[in-house]
C-alpha cells in the first residue's frame, strides 16, 4: 500500500538510476519506485524530498536513505594532520571553490556570494577562474529547462542578485567579516571577474 515504507535493497533500480542525471525534475520518477507498489512515491507525500530527491526506507530496522547525487565527479580531497595526531580529510581549496558555486546556483544567497568572492580573492582571481570553467566537468545539468550549471552559474555571478537582497544592507554587522567584503561592490567586482572564467 502506498505510504508503507519498504526496505532499500528491494530498489535496485532506483539505487542505480541515483546518479547526477537519475532524476531532473519532479515529474520524472523511477519505474522501479513507481512499480513498486510499497514503496513510497511522490503522491504519498511524506518521504520524498524535492530534487536533488532523498528515497527513505528501512534497512536493518533503520530508517535510511538514498541521496541523488549531484556530482558527476568525486570530492578533492587532502589529509590534514591535527596536533592530536589525527588525520583530518577536507575538501581541497578548489573544491570548495566549487562546491560554493555550486550553492550560488543552487540557493543564490548573500553569503553564497561573499564565500565565492573571498575564496577566489584567496585562490587569486587566475586560478579561480580556472576552477570555476570547469564546474560543468564536476556537476551535470540541474533540469531540462535550466540547462547546465556552468550557464547558470555565469549568469547569477555577473548579475550578482541573491534572492536576500536586504541581507546585503547588513554586511557591515556580519560577525568576523573582513572589511573589505563588507562593501557589495567589491564583492560584484570579483563574482564578475569570474564569470569570464566560466565562459571561457
Amino acid at each position: 500500500m502506498p505510504g508503507r515504507r519498504t526496505p532499500l535493497g528491494a530498489w535496485p533500480l532506483v539505487a542505480a538510476n541515483l546518479g547526477a542525471r537519475g532524476y531532473h525534475c519532479r515529474k520524472r520518477r523511477s519505474t522501479a519506485l513507481e512499480s513498486d507498489q510499497t514503496a513510497v512515491t511522490p503522491q504519498a507525500g511524506r518521504f520524498l524530498s524535492s530534487p536533488p530527491l532523498t528515497i527513505l526506507g528501512m534497512e536493518a530496522g533503520f530508517e535510511a536513505g538514498i541521496r541523488q547525487l549531484r556530482r558527476r565527479r568525486p570530492l578533492e580531497v587532502i589529509s590534514l594532520k591535527l596536533p592530536s595526531g589525527a588525520e583530518l580529510r577536507v575538501p581541497t581549496e578548489a573544491e570548495i571553490l566549487r562546491i560554493k558555486c555550486y550553492l550560488i546556483v543552487n540557493r543564490n544567497r548573500t553569503r553564497d556570494y561573499l564565500d565565492v568572492a573571498a575564496l577566489a580573492d584567496h585562490l587569486g582571481i587566475t586560478r579561480a577562474q580556472e576552477v570555476v570553467g570547469q564546474i560543468g566537468d564536476y556537476y551535470g545539468e540541474l533540469t531540462s529547462t535550466d540547462g547546465a550549471v556552468s550557464t547558470v552559474l555565469a549568469d547569477r555571478l555577473f548579475r550578482c542578485e541573491p534572492v536576500d537582497r536586504k541581507a546585503i544592507a547588513t554586511l557591515s554587522r556580519f560577525k568576523g567579516l573582513d572589511v573589505k567584503w563588507a562593501d557589495w561592490g567589491n564583492v560584484a567586482t570579483v563574482c564578475r571577474e569570474l564569470a569570464k572564467g566560466v565562459l571561457r
